[in-house]
């Protein structure tokens, strides 16, 4: 996908200087605005746009929007490409880097090499994938060493849930002691009782013998 041409094209109007980023994600392409917590989405297969709202909310927010804002500006251009078929090129189109920089993730434990124009992150690989400082590195080591120290603090996670869990297994196998030990004296207590009764039971019958 022609992630950045896409992008040149959504800032057509230099008065604007729209900031968001425009990845892709399976049957989707993003619209990511930095200003806003809102994101448009377009759908591959069927060429449709998608607020990130639902529709209802989407007309409410229309009150509370200007028409001439962020959203509804990079909305309009996108249906224009979508009208003029524009898009289509976009989307089966490969991005052109000059001066790329190569840039590695690791997926499925395995290093994966892509190229983008610069280090500034959010940005997309050439591919379009999304990048972040957690996901994508400058070096093969910086990414084997990020992932390795998020493993640690993985296991670190786990072995603190691991020791509460064995100190609620203690808590409850203490519990099981103090119920047993009271179930034993309540039983004591009815076979004591039980007794009571048949020694009253004999000596009633042999009252009755005499």
């Amino acid at each position: 996908m022609k992630a950045r041409v896409l992008l040149k094209r959504l800032n057509t109007n230099i008065l604007r200087n729209t900031k968001c980023i425009v990845n892709e994600e399976g049957n989707y392409i993003y619209i990511r605005f930095e200003s806003i917590q809102d994101s448009i989405r377009f759908n591959i297969k069927t060429h449709s746009l998608q607020y990130r709202l639902s529709k209802w909310d989407l007309w409410k927010k229309l009150f509370l929007i200007d028409l001439n804002s962020e959203i509804f500006y990079v909305w309009n251009i996108l249906q224009k490409l979508i009208d003029s078929g524009e898009i289509n090129d976009i989307i089966e189109g490969v991005d052109k880097i000059e001066n790329s920089l190569p840039v590695y993730s690791i997926i499925n434990g395995k290093i994966v090499e892509s190229f983008t124009d610069n280090y500034n992150m959010p940005n997309v690989t050439i591919e379009g994938e999304i990048m972040h400082d957690h996901t994508h590195f400058p070096t093969p080591k910086q990414a084997i060493n990020y992932k390795i120290e998020e493993k640690k603090a993985s296991i670190s996670l786990l072995t603190r849930r691991v020791n509460d869990e064995e100190k609620k297994l203690k808590k409850v196998t203490l519990m099981e002691k103090e119920i047993g030990l009271r179930l034993n004296k309540i039983n004591n207590l009815i076979n004591k009782e039980n007794r009571n009764i048949f020694n009253l039971v004999s000596l009633s019958f042999d009252k009755q013998g005499k």
